[in-house]
């Protein structure tokens, strides 16, 4: 049952280190918005820049 617990918390976490890496990247070269939009990944609109 822990590994069934913490398995979440993990991949969690590891989205979470992921997409904020992608909203640096995004957030210095706008071409990377659209490409990670189209993947569905991230969503950053230019209200949040």
């Amino acid at each position: 049952m822990l590994v069934v617990g913490v398995t979440p918390m993990i991949m969690e976490m590891a989205k979470n280190l992921i997409l904020g890496g992608l909203g640096h990247i995004c957030v210095l070269d706008n071409r990377k918005v659209t490409q990670v939009n189209n993947q569905g990944l991230y969503i950053l609109s230019e209200e949040q820049l």
